[in-house]
């Protein structure tokens, strides 16, 4: 078969990717194998690629950012839909008038109106996410009662869960939830920003019922693990930069045995040691990370280690801990 021309490549190119988008005149139409740079015109920067990709007739590559850029064109959500999942968010408080809400992703700024201080700009991620002006801290803050017209407004959404705090503080101190589901009844400390969600979408449930669908292999080897002495650990870390993290595990071994490992570059101190056997062991460290993860930003050390997925930058109030301890770990006091 006969080889394509400098001249007939480069009349490929344009065939495929047009002349408005890439400039060709620094590119190597040398051979389909050639490793060569095209300008793009809209990121206005050059970018490696292979010429025999840039020219293939089943997939052509071209620039990756524009490719990023199209795809989250593709998949972000309309005006409409944004402006409405913002105003269930917050309880239809903030105004977002045609030609001054202009939603463009949830990276980009977005302007709203605020009955108490007028024209507003914020991210709008921030903003969907439950974020609101923030002159209205001193004038407007939610209240206890908002919260229940909030759950009363959508009660197909709040039917499996029961609100027993007095008290509303903000959008991230812990409260006491119930859960409603028949035979369960269990009672947990969650935010406010964790349980509602966000964008007309549940947020975070009952840990109870979300631990007995993990249970599965704790229940299978109950009679056996029930047997076998192990505990839940909590540790206070420094690591190399001396940035402070909490780490949450689990061990059939002491603290130090544990973590007496090459690839450990911080240093540790035990907090507290919740001691039982394998079986509830198991099922409190699992509920316990997920009451943590859901209430806790995630640390991420340093250097990673086995377990470096389960640190924290702070921890949940001892008794809440403890509450949890003692439902799950009937055996820990005893």
């Amino acid at each position: 078969m006969k080889a394509l021309t400098s001249q007939e490549l480069y009349q490929r190119a344009i065939s495929y990717h047009g002349t408005e988008h890439y400039d060709y005149t620094n590119t190597d139409f040398s051979s389909l194998k050639t490793d060569t740079s095209v300008y793009c015109n809209y990121c206005e920067k050059e970018f490696p690629v292979n010429l025999g990709r840039h020219l293939s007739t089943k997939k052509p590559s071209g620039c990756p950012s524009c490719k990023f850029k199209k795809l989250s064109k593709l998949y972000m959500m309309s005006e409409e839909d944004f402006k409405e999942d913002c105003r269930k968010v917050h309880n239809g408080y903030y105004l977002y008038p045609e030609g001054i809400t202009i939603y463009k992703g949830n990276k980009e700024s977005i302007f709203y109106i605020c009955p108490e201080h007028g024209l507003r700009e914020q991210n709008a991620g921030k903003h969907k996410s439950g974020q609101g002006c923030a002159l209205c801290e001193g004038s407007y803050k939610r209240s206890l009662e908002d919260i229940h017209d909030y759950m009363n407004k959508h009660k197909e959404m709040f039917s499996d869960i029961e609100l027993l705090s007095t008290e509303y503080i903000n959008h991230n101190t812990l409260m006491q939830w119930r859960c409603l589901i028949p035979n369960c009844g269990y009672e947990w400390a969650a935010s406010w920003g964790k349980v509602k969600g966000t964008g007309g979408r549940k947020g975070r449930r009952c840990p109870e019922c979300a631990g007995l669908l993990n249970d599965t292999k704790a229940e299978k080897h109950k009679d056996k693990w029930v047997h076998i002495p192990a505990m839940v650990y909590v540790l206070e870390c420094l690591d190399e930069d001396n940035t402070l993290f909490y780490k949450i595990g689990y061990t059939q071994r002491t603290v130090d045995v544990r973590y007496y490992d090459k690839r450990v570059k911080f240093t540790y101190k035990v907090l507290k040691e919740y001691k039982s056997n394998k079986y509830e062991c198991v099922r409190f460290e699992k509920r316990l990370l997920r009451a943590h993860t859901d209430n806790i930003k995630k640390y991420k050390p340093v250097h990673k280690f086995h377990g470096h997925t389960e640190c924290y930058t702070e921890l949940l109030p001892w008794e809440v801990i403890d509450d949890l301890a003692e439902k799950i770990m009937p055996s820990w006091k005893q």
